[in-house]
């Protein structure tokens, strides 16, 4: 049964005839008493907490007044409200609704309104709660996550694995979604995140996301991204949002730029973001008159966070039965593109690309999107289909490294994949086929050693001999000699 507010007559006089108030010889109790009572009263209210009803991933904004400082968090419904004085929202609402209990999103107090009294219970009924706001990990957690196997269970008692969770679908943020997840899962840069304590706007959320996702204790098996995307959307001045598909690629870049630029040390140019995932290359232009080259080469270098391989155009072919086949093409044939000799032929010279150095996680794109690359027969004329086949480790990039005297080894960890989807669309009264765009990822569980699909909410195994099937958009490697 729910506790019901008594009237606050009720409650003094219950108080008074406890506290036995104006007998001497208890007054030496007096303060033990109230204390003990003022528990009771609040343990009585804590019985009203919906756990089914909170959700935490949202953007800390009142939603009566929009406001986004000093939120409260209603812990009977879920709804957020700024300030507790009694021309606030969240009084209003303790009395509108006889909702009481309140916890404040940046310090995890937690408050009973319209008392105004601040819940000091001694046991741990709250610290669930308080961990779903802000989850922490010590030195030892974060140690543990490199060999742990445990399977975790959320409310309902429903499994999942904790860095697996799927993220909620708000609109056309799938692209995000994906980045993300990988985030998420470079190691070094995981379990630097999960420390928590940063000051720098974006790190903080992406810290916060990083260790929600981590969490062994969450109240559900998925997260909604909606604060952080919220956030982006604002940063970037709009460019990117929940609302409206983007690249993959280019939402990667904004978000290692901007993370690099918040870490890097004052008076340093290095941070653990570059460290991680920035190369060099060297970009060779050769001069060319009348289609012949003249021998005049110029050279420079330039950092990069992803290379880019480019899929060759072919026309769809039918094979002995009428059946229509995709083309497939080897990626080390592909990042030959960078081998100091592969040219790439422009109007006024031959341009060619030789890789100076390699990070210890690198991340490959697979241009499908070119207008130039397009394939015959195939929705959607800038979109190409084709099959890139890849090993799930021993990738050696020392044919592409400048001065390699040995291997360079990596092993697959993530790996994007997109997919075309033809819907209708009205457009100016006409009935247009167009291609709708969509993205999902397959993470390896580097401790368990298989792979998962992950979908926004949608989570499950995936056979690792089938994922170069698909359209590879993306791909993160991992080095490991």
């Amino acid at each position: 049964m729910p506790f019901k507010r008594r009237h606050d007559s009720d409650d003094e006089s219950a108080v008074v005839k406890k506290l036995n108030i104006g007998s001497e010889e208890h007054s030496s109790d007096l303060e033990s008493d109230l204390e003990n009572a003022t528990e009771e009263l609040h343990l009585g209210y804590l019985k009203t907490i919906n756990r089914s009803r909170l959700d935490f991933d949202f953007e800390k904004v009142c939603c009566i007044s929009l406001a986004t400082v000093n939120i409260y968090a209603c812990l009977v419904c879920g709804k957020y409200y700024q300030g507790r004085s009694k021309s606030s929202c969240a009084f209003s609402h303790s009395l509108d609704e006889d909702h009481h209990v309140f916890i404040n999103l940046d310090t995890l107090k937690v408050y009973i309104l319209p008392e105004n009294q601040e819940v000091k219970l001694r046991s741990e009924v709250l610290e669930d709660i308080k961990y779903q706001i802000n989850p922490t990990f010590s030195p030892e957690d974060i140690k543990n996550l490199h060999q742990l196997k445990e399977i975790s269970f959320d409310l309902q008692h429903r499994p999942y694995r904790p860095g697996f969770v799927g993220l909620n679908k708000i609109g056309a943020n799938d692209y995000a979604n994906v980045v993300l997840q990988i985030v998420n899962h470079v190691d070094a840069l995981r379990d630097f995140l999960l420390k928590g304590e940063f000051e720098e706007e974006l790190t903080k959320r992406i810290s916060l996301m990083t260790r929600k996702s981590w969490s062994s204790r969450l109240s559900r098996p998925h997260l909604s991204p909606h604060e952080i995307m919220q956030y982006i959307s604002d940063k970037s001045g709009k460019r990117f949002s929940a609302g409206e598909q983007k690249s993959p690629k280019d939402f990667l870049v904004w978000i290692l730029t901007n993370l690099h630029s918040e870490l890097t040390p004052k008076g340093k140019t290095r941070s653990l973001v570059s460290k991680l995932f920035q190369g060099k290359v060297k970009i060779i232009t050769e001069k060319v008159a009348n289609g012949v080259p003249t021998g005049s080469r110029l050279e420079s270098s330039t950092k990069y966070w992803i290379l880019t391989i480019d899929p060759p155009a072919f026309t769809l072919f039918k094979d002995g039965t009428g059946l229509t086949q995709i083309p497939q093409v080897k990626i080390t044939h592909l990042l030959s593109k960078y081998d100091g000799e592969t040219a790439q032929k422009l109007a006024h010279g031959n341009k060619m690309f030789k890789l100076i150095t390699v990070p210890p996680f690198l991340l490959i794109h697979i241009n499908r999107m070119s207008g130039s690359h397009g394939l015959e027969g195939v929705s959607g004329t800038s979109r190409n289909p084709t099959i890139v086949k890849f090993p799930f480790e021993n990738l050696d990039m020392s044919p592409y490294v400048e001065g390699a005297t040995g291997p360079i080894q990596y092993k697959l960890i993530g790996n994007v994949i997109h997919q075309t989807i033809p819907v209708t669309k009205m457009v100016d009264g006409t009935e247009m086929a167009i291609d709708s765009h969509v993205y999902k990822i397959h993470l390896l569980d580097q401790v368990r050693g298989d792979w998962l699909e992950i979908q926004d909410l949608n989570v499950k195994p995936v056979e690792k001999e089938l994922l170069f099937m698909q359209e590879t958009y993306l791909q993160i490697w991992q080095k490991v000699l």
